[in-house]
């Protein structure tokens, strides 16, 4: 594969990645706010339940462009 194509490949997964982020992101701030405003016990757990779940996704989101980063740099020493 050509440098340009290895570049464009990397900006798509990166753009792809930022999405998926800035979703996740939104997503949290909704659980924060349905806990924030709910009274029953049963979606208090709910919530706690979603945004523990989102806070995992949006950890392996992070580390997926942490390693994109990492392999942007081991691309431009070659």
């Amino acid at each position: 594969m050509s440098r340009i194509k290895q570049r464009r490949e990397l900006r798509r997964r990166f753009a792809l990645a930022m999405e998926e982020l800035e979703a996740l992101n939104a997503s949290l701030r909704d659980a924060y706010r349905c806990f924030n405003g709910g009274t029953d016990p049963e979606l208090l757990e709910a919530c706690i339940l979603e945004i523990s779940a989102l806070h995992s996704r949006r950890s392996a989101a992070l580390r997926n462009i942490k390693s994109m980063d990492g392999d942007k740099i081991k691309w431009q020493s070659r």
